[in-house]
């Protein structure tokens, strides 16, 4: 059996569990040492992708609080990051690599030229950040990433719409901070 680059498990992952088709694996223990690896990797990739902000001029800063949303049901949820493209700035609640490479992957689309609103541009985002902390710190289950584009009205119909731009997003985040892709 040949060896599939991590992003490529990352990506079936992401696939599989937003088509409701993902085997529910168990796991029988805690491993400290890859935990500090992942922990040393995603911090060496938060970094990174500082760099890549700064080197396009787009500002981070953390706040405190930035405030409740409403989803595509009407339901109020805290917001943990957001990318304010008028001010070419990412906002978050605290220093998390998950969350700065979801905001970043909504400036990188949105460089692309596309610019889409709620749950296309969501559901892009969630998997091309998803797919970059998986390459470049190890798989994690995908459900949070799924539940938060479906919870903002990403469908099956659009996800098999935005397949090809997800991969490009990813793709060229993972450019941005030599992460190997192919």
């Amino acid at each position: 059996m040949a060896k599939m680059y991590r992003w490529k498990r990352a990506w079936q992952r992401f696939t599989d569990e937003f088509r409701g088709t993902h085997r529910k694996v168990g796991f029988s223990g805690w491993n400290t040492r890859g935990y500090k690896r992942s922990q040393r990797a995603q911090d060496e990739a938060y970094w990174a992708l500082i760099r890549v902000a700064r080197d396009f001029g787009i500002k981070v800063y953390l706040k405190p609080d930035l405030g409740e949303s409403r989803d595509s049901h009407g339901e109020k949820f805290r917001v943990g990051g957001h990318w304010d493209s008028r001010g070419n700035a990412v906002r978050m609640v605290y220093r998390s690599f998950p969350i700065l490479a979801h905001e970043l992957a909504h400036a990188v689309d949105e460089f692309l030229g596309y610019r889409y609103r709620k749950p296309t541009g969501e559901l892009v985002a969630s998997g091309a950040g998803y797919m970059l902390v998986c390459a470049s710190a190890g798989l994690v289950s995908p459900t949070a990433d799924v539940a938060y584009a479906k919870r903002q009205g990403a469908t099956e119909r659009g996800f098999e719409e935005c397949e090809e731009r997800i991969l490009q997003v990813f793709r060229e985040m993972a450019t941005l901070i030599n992460v190997p892709c192919d």
